[in-house]
C-alpha cells in the first residue's frame, strides 16, 4: 500500500471511530478496514463504506453499486455478499464508484470545541434527538436533564468517556442481578414468589 492511500485509509477510521457505530467497541472487533484481513474471494467484487451521519459500516457492490450489510456488522460473515451477487438485483450500472477520498471530503469533520456556545448546544441536541428517531420530549424528562448536568463535574482536561452499547448492557444485567439479591433477602426464608400477570 503507497503512503498515501495509507494516510486516507488511516484518516477514514480515525473518523469512523468518533461515529456513533464506531465508538462500540463490541462492533471495533468484528468491522475490519485493514485490507489484510479481506481473505475471501468475494471482497474483489465489494468495496468497505459507512454512512457519513452515523458511521453503520456497509459494503458497497462495485457492480452496481447497491449496499450489502457489513460483514462485521452482527457477525454476518460474508454470506450476505455472496447471496448479493447471485442474486437479480446485482447488474452493472454506467455510474462510476467514488474513492475513499470524495467520500471523506464530504464528510463533516468533527471540530473540537474551545468554548462553549449556548446556541451550538441547543443545535447539537436538535441533531441527537433527530439522528436518533426519539421523541422530543425526551429533552424535557428529568433523567435526561440529570445526565447532563452531571456532566458538569467531570475534569475539563480529560476525555468524557461514553460507554459502550456493550458496556451498557452488562451493567442493566448487574444492575437487575443485585435488585433481585436484594428483594430475595428480605423475604422470610422457603418463601415462594408468584408472578401474575394483568391481561
Amino acid at each position: 500500500m503507497d503512503p498515501e492511500t495509507a494516510r486516507i485509509r488511516q484518516q477514514f477510521v480515525e473518523w469512523w471511530q468518533q461515529t456513533q457505530y464506531g465508538q462500540d467497541q463490541e462492533l471495533q472487533k468484528y468491522v475490519a478496514w485493514d485490507s489484510k484481513q479481506k481473505k475471501s474471494y468475494v471482497w474483489d467484487s465489494f468495496e468497505q463504506v459507512a454512512y457519513a451521519t452515523t458511521g453503520e459500516p456497509k459494503v458497497i457492490c462495485v457492480r452496481c453499486k447497491n449496499f450489502v450489510v457489513h460483514p462485521g456488522f452482527r457477525r454476518s460473515g460474508p454470506s450476505p455478499m455472496k447471496n448479493h451477487l447471485k442474486s437479480g438485483r446485482c447488474r452493472p450500472q454506467s455510474r462510476s464508484l467514488r474513492g475513499i477520498n470524495e467520500i471523506l471530503q464530504e464528510m463533516p469533520q468533527r471540530v473540537p470545541a474551545t468554548k462553549f456556545d449556548h446556541n451550538t448546544f441547543q443545535h447539537k441536541i436538535l441533531k441527537f434527538v433527530t439522528t436518533t428517531k426519539l421523541s422530543f420530549r425526551l429533552i424535557e424528562h428529568p433523567e435526561f436533564k440529570e445526565l447532563i448536568e452531571y456532566t458538569r463535574f467531570a475534569d475539563p482536561n480529560t476525555d468524557l468517556l461514553i460507554p459502550s452499547t456493550r458496556t451498557i448492557r452488562r451493567l442493566l444485567h448487574n444492575e437487575v442481578q443485585t435488585k433481585q439479591q436484594s428483594i430475595l433477602q428480605q423475604l422470610p426464608p422457603c418463601s415462594n414468589i408468584a408472578i401474575a400477570f394483568d391481561c
